[in-house]
């Protein structure tokens, strides 16, 4: 079998890419007051599934709280909220669910544990320090 130039090139951009995609979580400033952890996005189906990982993974960290609305300067508290996407593209997610946390720190240690347990789910975890509203809108508790 010959290889051509254009196959094994495209075979070492598949093999460059793959690390880039799968990727590790994007961890925001560990001190930080208020962060989100984007777990996981969607269209709005599945609501149930979706929870059911986020709280498998919440619940198994015995230092976390989850409390109803969003702290401000609490480490181990987090609130289950779920926001609609602000600006979609045409067939992506609508729908962000997330973990609300009163420190950085806090928030970055989910992300990773998340990823750690659910390692193929994309995209990755993203933290973010304070206001979402530029991206993230409505926020709803988790049911």
């Amino acid at each position: 079998m010959r290889w051509s130039f254009a196959s094994i090139l495209g075979a070492a951009a598949l093999a460059f890419a793959l690390p880039t995609l799968a990727g590790d979580v994007k961890e925001a400033d560990a001190t930080c007051h208020t962060a989100t952890a984007i777990l996981l996005t969607g269209d709005g189906n599945s609501e149930d599934a979706h929870w059911s990982k986020i709280r498998e993974v919440v619940s198994a960290n015995k230092k976390l709280t989850v409390v109803r609305e969003a702290p401000t300067n609490r480490v181990g508290e987090v609130a289950l909220t779920r926001f609609d996407i602000k600006h979609t593209f045409k067939g992506g997610p609508t729908v962000a669910y997330t973990v609300q946390c009163g420190h950085g720190g806090t928030c970055n240690d989910v992300a990773k544990e998340f990823h750690t347990k659910f390692p193929t789910l994309t995209p990755v975890p993203v933290v973010q320090c304070g206001d979402v509203s530029n991206v993230l809108t409505n926020p709803q508790p988790a049911p």
